[in-house]
């Protein structure tokens, strides 16, 4: 029983607080390692689950609501094997690298093929602490499969009204050639990472962290402070300094091996600005850059610089930079760090200390285009001890359009000076973990979904006033500034995948240019893009971007920036993920030579993007190549004879083409089955289900047994066609002899 190894990642999705509308998952959650700690104590469990097996789970009902990856559960399945699942509850014994298509949402504290069958063996909860800061405690007492004398002890820890849960390790012994996984996974061959895996164990007494963080958001670390050990040689009042890359970064959909590290609290990809007097972004003369603390800084004092650090195992290392540094004011010392998580487009930056909270200084990154993401700019009381911003990328794309903006036909009635018009969605509209039917559309350049303001004097984002809006061209405009001028929509596509088009013709108040722009909005998705024709003083006086509630999760495209160029812009990620994910796989099944077999799939979506569409496949084993099972009646490309009906839909039906005995063979066959499941945003296939036909099921019960015997021998008797059995020279005491060899052989 070789073991694969597994383990888990972070997903990411923004948080969502909406008025009115249907709640779906808090977007774009991780799951981060926050800190492995050692010389923890077990909270030893007491109360047995009763299972004492090999590969089997049991359902376990939390003493309060457990959180994660966004949700709140109340119930799991415990499996022998080292993990907790949420969804499922699979016995699989094999650990897999993550993410698996056969585990669905589930943390591994040590997922390997264990037995808990011996003395003393089994899985023990506790409860500790009272409420509201209660421990639950799940705690493995166990032994490996095929090395029976090595123990392995483990427990996990769930923190009532938190983020953060915990591995902890007793002894676990290792073996050679094993392969286990440590860590957690979202959904269905959706995302994972993992925390580790394989042949070296933990020493008793460790302690994995793991706490929920959000993209593009603020929010607190559990754990130590990530710093540097590598001195790359800045020390200095604005200098610059060449690093490379233990791993290729993805910054804005471009790799980079190298960068320049700044003095002064920025990591530039591919410009080398020694700038100490910020800006609010973008910034010309930087190209694309991570400001992770930009100021005025120096790192030539006692134990400053900046210090690099390489973690964890290909391909899931973590490389991070530190700023060790003080103010040139000489108002205090700084110390932050930078974190790069491999294969992610996920950036994180951790303070330490920050004297003046962010005051003067910048922090967020620009694409060095007309892409940027700003936190703060010259803003008191945001970069806290403690504190962790987390950025995704990219979240937007941007692309010349030659200033076209798709025409729309339907006025909606806003003709006027600071007014807004509500609009009646004509499909559901997904935004940041809410869904939407209705809208409020302002002369001033915005769409509203849980606030109505015709506030026509812009401000950089995020603006509290505002919930959750998509500014497209926010400024002081005119609708019935000229002849034309208003609000047009138009429907375009069929269902499910349409859009919605809402388009401006306007004209500044301040200048009276032309201002021509048009959000379209896509059906189910958590996307949508902005089109720009026209635009009126080159954006001087305007604020494009979107913004979830009120704040902080915000992704600005310009504020009061001149020189803006038309461009289409496409905003990626604003909530869960819509493609779909596969719920509940097809299930393996064995027919008899003239039985059907049913396979059936389970889809979802995180947010939105239902209807799915489904393609089945088959092939027979050891086939390279996957056929298509078309909707409608599929023949068999051996046989010619009608083999699948396809539905095109959840459930599709095999129907077996040896329908007699002289058509069958006398040895049992298999294939496989799976389906491609797909929506707007993806798709995803199936883990492949083995269809067995087996000879010898002559009652086709599904199953092998005496009554086949009898069922066999009545038909030969009776000279039933289907006794026939090897299909040569009719039926004999031969088909007798081969029956029976194949009922003792059984199925495969």
């Amino acid at each position: 029983m070789a073991r694969p190894l597994i383990l888990v990642l972070v997903v990411g999705l923004l948080s969502g607080l909406l008025v009115g509308q249907t709640a779906a998952q808090p977007p774009c959650v991780n799951i981060n390692v926050a800190g492995i700690y050692f010389g923890a104590t077990f909270n030893p469990g007491v109360n047995d689950l009763g299972i004492h097996c090999d590969d089997c789970t049991v359902p376990i009902t939390f003493p309060f609501p457990v959180r994660f990856y966004g949700f709140d559960y109340t119930s799991a399945a415990v499996s022998s094997n080292g993990n907790i699942q949420f969804d499922g509850a699979s016995t699989q014994f094999a650990a897999e690298t993550p993410p698996t298509r056969n585990m669905s949402t589930a943390c591994f504290p040590l997922w390997d093929d264990l037995i808990l069958t011996a003395p003393g063996d089994g899985v023990f909860t506790s409860t500790t602490g009272t409420a509201p800061s209660r421990v639950f405690n799940i705690e493995w007492r166990a032994h490996y499969f095929n090395q029976p004398s090595t123990a392995a002890n483990f427990e996990v820890r769930f923190f009532e009204n938190s983020r953060t849960f915990e591995f902890v390790y007793g002894t676990y012994g290792i073996y050679a050639g094993q392969s286990y996984v440590i860590g957690v996974q979202m959904g269905v061959g959706t995302l994972g990472r993992e925390a580790s895996h394989g042949s070296a164990a933990y020493p008793p007494g460790t302690r994995i962290v793991f706490t929920e963080t959000y993209t593009n958001s603020r929010g607190s670390f559990a754990g130590p402070f990530p710093t540097g050990v590598v001195d790359i040689g800045n020390h200095c009042d604005d200098c610059i300094t060449s690093i490379a890359f233990p791993f290729p970064i993805d910054f804005y959909g471009q790799a980079y091996n190298s960068a320049n590290v700044s003095s002064n609290g920025n990591l530039q990809f591919a410009s080398a600005n020694t700038d100490f007097d910020n800006a609010c972004l973008p910034v010309p003369g930087f190209g694309p850059t991570i400001f992770a603390h930009w100021d005025d800084l120096r790192t030539d004092g006692a134990g400053e610089g900046v210090f690099t650090r390489v973690s964890g195992v290909a391909p899931f290392r973590i490389f991070d930079i530190e700023w060790r540094a003080h103010y040139f004011s000489g108002a205090g010392s700084l110390d932050f760090t930078v974190r790069f998580l491999e294969g992610l487009n996920s950036i994180e930056i951790f303070f330490q200390t920050s004297a003046q909270h962010g005051v003067s200084a910048t922090i967020g990154n620009q694409a060095g285009d007309e892409r940027y993401d700003e936190q703060w700019c010259n803003t008191i009381n945001t970069a806290n001890p403690g504190d962790i911003y987390i950025f995704s990328l990219p979240p937007m794309s941007a692309r010349g359009y030659g200033g076209y903006v798709p025409p729309c036909t339907s006025d909606i009635g806003n003709h006027c000076d600071d007014c807004t018009t509500t609009i009646t969605l004509p499909f559901t509209v997904s935004l940041f973990g809410e869904e939407y039917t209705s809208a409020n559309v302002s002369s001033n350049g915005n769409i509203q979904f849980n606030s109505n303001l015709a506030n026509f004097t812009n401000t950089c984002l995020p603006n509290p006033a505002f919930g959750t809006t998509i500014f497209g061209y926010w400024d002081d405009l005119l609708t019935n500034g000229a002849p034309g001028s208003g609000i047009y929509t138009s429907v375009f596509g069929v269902a499910p995948n349409r859009q919605l088009g809402i388009e401006w013709r306007a004209t500044s108040i301040f200048t009276g240019a032309e201002a021509h722009f048009e959000i379209v909005l896509t059906e189910r998705t958590p996307r949508f893009s902005v089109y720009y024709g026209a635009l009126p003083d080159g954006g001087a006086g305007a604020t494009a971007g979107v913004q979830h509630g009120g704040g902080p999760e915000v992704l600005t495209h310009f504020c009061n920036a001149t020189g803006r160029t038309s461009v289409s812009i496409s905003y990626l990620c604003l909530g869960p993920p819509c493609e779909p994910t596969i719920t509940q796989q097809p299930a393996s099944v064995s027919t008899c030579p003239s039985g059907a077999a049913t396979f059936s799939v389970g889809a979802a979506a995180a947010s939105g993007g239902s209807p799915f569409a489904y393609l089945w496949q088959w092939l027979p084993i050891g086939v390279p190549d996957w056929t298509n099972i078309l909707n409608g009646v599929n023949t068999d490309p051996a046989t010619g004879l009608p083999a699948f009906t396809g539905s095109g839909s959840a459930t599709d039906t095999v129907v077996v083409t040896n329908t007699v005995g002289a058509s069958a063979s006398t040895q049992p066959s298999r294939r496989e089955v799976r389906v491609v499941v797909a929506n707007p945003c993806g798709s995803i296939t199936s883990s492949a289900a083995t269809w067995t036909i087996c000879p010898a099921d002559f009652d086709c019960s599904g199953a092998i047994g005496i009554p086949d015997i009898f069922d066999f021998l009545a038909a030969w008797f009776a000279a039933d066609p289907r006794a026939d059995f090897n299909g040569v020279n009719g039926i004999g005491i031969q088909d007798i002899f081969d029956f029976l060899s194949a009922w003792f052989a059984g199925c495969l």
